[in-house]
């Protein structure tokens, strides 16, 4: 059997064994080809009901060891209702036999498609799952009842949503109205009921003055964790780091991060600043504890003739001590993506190793844009796939406009997918992050390129038809937010020499 791996908005799932037990979940009703050969069908058709789940998954998520399930069924359409899914990827997996809910039936499970029954693919993640057939009387015996019937025109309303979205972008004939965005400015798109108590009391833990750090999402270090190892070494071998800065620290469970919730979704990221000398320590043990696999930073260690961020990891094959926590960098690969360096950090807390893959985006220079939109999008699929929905730690210099940009397409993305009615506005999106990562999305420029980023990401899941026409829309736009960026740059440096 075979499963296609993107295309039908509703694909994935996730299986939650006690919520398929006691509530309706998900219901799609399936013709069945005859009657059944039991008592309980005499003179009735039967249909098979089957109980996915509360939660829809995002399919992306697959791999060879995922179990899927697949049921006959010619009456549903997934072409006609969803679009192509031509030239898809496709991954392969055990296929979990659809069975009569009577308790001394046993689940059968075989390894070849199943002849009796097919419906659109889905993705069992966990234990097997338990599936209903139920008698239904017979003008009920059609592909959908009314509850799925409603589940499916929001699924078509979801998807004109994103389809919508592109359409209207790509009819501006010039980005210079994202650009000069008076909205954007505007106080409603800007959080005000929060506190930064933890924030306050840490000056020295923070990069900038102005950059806050809200309670309600900000990340506890769990600075226990660090209680077993015997050894406090010199925070990066810095003599402005004494043993009793260190010590006094350890009581405290800041950090300058907020963890963003991407919605619908197991999805979290957390977005934090680029570390200090002082506060490696702690940015590694947040990575540790969060059992993050994955750190993107989007900054360089120095620009513009100003430190960005403190290098956390040493040289190829060399090991450094942060306090407690020893990295080793095991091996470098610049040649898998042009302008990224993929790190491979074995990180030693005690005698426990975790392994954490870094990226390291090196074309996003402050207040301009990267080169294309590809590579985000590249970037952020990489992440998603590999972060085995552990937290995602994303920073750049102060952890809000680069990386507020870069998780803000795959929140925006979730928010178009599943959002069932009312009009979307991204400004509103946006306004949504900043309730967990504050000033999030810092400057017009970002946004006008967020907007190109949620193009691609779109058309790349075939929302629309990435023709030549989409292609040379973005990159001439890409190039159109480059020069208006370093304009203002300029401008910017004229006025400051004054």
């Amino acid at each position: 059997m075979s499963l296609h791996k993107r295309g039908h908005p509703k694909s994935g799932f996730n299986y939650n064994p006690e919520q398929n037990k006691n509530e309706s979940g998900i219901k799609r009703v399936i013709n069945a080809k005859g009657q059944e050969n039991d008592e309980r069908s005499k003179g009735k058709k039967f249909s098979k009901t089957v109980v996915l789940a509360n939660k829809i998954g995002d399919l992306r998520k697959v791999n060879e060891s995922s179990n899927f399930i697949k049921i006959k069924s010619s009456s549903c359409n997934m072409n006609m209702k969803y679009g192509s899914l031509n030239n898809l990827q496709i991954s392969k997996g055990r296929v979990i036999t659809i069975h009569d809910s009577d308790k001394n039936k046993e689940k059968k499970e075989k390894n070849q498609e199943n002849k009796n029954f097919m419906i659109d693919y889905g993705v069992l993640e966990g234990p097997e799952a338990e599936f209903n057939v139920s008698p239904i009387k017979e003008d009920d015996s059609n592909c959908k009842n009314e509850e799925t019937a409603v589940n499916e025109r929001h699924t078509v309303e979801q998807y004109d949503k994103r389809k919508n979205f592109c359409e209207k972008l790509l009819s501006i004939k010039s980005l210079k109205s994202l650009l000069i965005c008076p909205a954007f400015k505007d106080a409603k798109y800007k959080p005000s009921d929060y506190t930064k108590k933890a924030w306050s009391e840490n000056p020295n833990l923070n990069r900038y003055d102005d950059v806050f750090c809200i309670d309600s999402t900000r990340v506890h270090l769990r600075r226990h964790l660090l209680e077993s190892t015997k050894t406090v070494a010199n925070l990066s071998g810095n003599p402005n780091n004494n043993r009793s800065d260190i010590v006094g620290r350890r009581k405290n469970d800041y950090i300058h991060g907020n963890y963003v919730r991407i919605p619908n979704s197991d999805y979290v990221y957390i977005c934090t600043q680029g570390p200090l000398p002082h506060t490696i320590e702690d940015f590694l043990l947040m990575c540790w504890q969060e059992d993050s696999k994955v750190i993107i930073m989007l900054c360089e260690l120095e620009e513009d003739n100003s430190e960005k961020c403190s290098k956390y990891w040493p040289d190829v094959k060399s090991t450094m001590t942060f306090g407690k926590i020893r990295v080793y960098n095991e091996r470098e690969d610049a040649r898998k993506y042009e302008g990224i360096t993929i790190r491979t950090l074995k990180i030693y807390l005690g005698d426990s190793t975790k392994v954490m893959i870094q990226y390291h985006l090196k074309t996003w220079p402050d207040h301009l844009v990267p080169p294309s939109s590809s590579i985000i999008v590249t970037l952020l699929r990489e992440a998603q796939l590999i972060s085995s929905r552990n937290p995602i730690v994303v920073h750049c210099s102060a952890g809000i406009g680069r990386t507020g940009t870069f998780i803000g397409i795959h929140y925006a993305s979730e928010r178009f997918k599943n959002q069932s009615s009312g009009e979307i506005i991204l400004l509103d999106v946006i306004r949504e992050i900043r309730t967990q990562r504050l000033h999030s999305v810092q400057s017009t420029i970002q946004f006008a390129y967020l907007n190109i980023c949620l193009l691609e990401y779109f058309a790349l899941d075939n929302i629309i038809e990435y023709d030549g026409n989409v292609k040379q829309f973005i990159s001439k736009n890409i190039a159109y937010i480059q020069e208006y960026a370093k304009r203002l740059l300029l401008k910017k440096n004229k006025i400051n020499l004054k």
